[in-house]
């Protein structure tokens, strides 16, 4: 079976920004990544598609090493969800 060689970032510019020295950069959203294989094979994960104005065009940028050893980010803590109650017992208005 064929191992990971290099991974990348699948990105799509989906904005602008103006940073502190007053230059308008380009803002990308992680939307994959990109597996070439060493039996030179590749395949790609999609996780998310842009809406809106985005032009169809995809980047990659190489992972560094440290990235690439553990191919499964690390997902932010957010508060827990808190899920309304609903009497089932209460007739429908409808």
């Amino acid at each position: 079976m064929a191992k990971v060689k290099k991974i990348y970032d699948m990105c799509a510019i989906t904005g602008t920004y103006t940073n502190k020295n007053n230059e308008q950069k380009n803002e990308y959203t992680n939307i994959g990544k990109f597996f070439v294989m060493d039996d030179n094979s590749f395949f790609s994960v999609v996780k998310t598609v842009p809406v809106g104005a985005w032009d169809g065009k995809v980047s990659y940028f190489e992972q560094k090493e440290k990235e690439q050893n553990n191919t499964s980010p690390v997902a932010h803590q957010s508060a827990p969800v808190q899920t309304a109650q609903v009497n089932t017992n209460e007739s429908l208005p409808f």
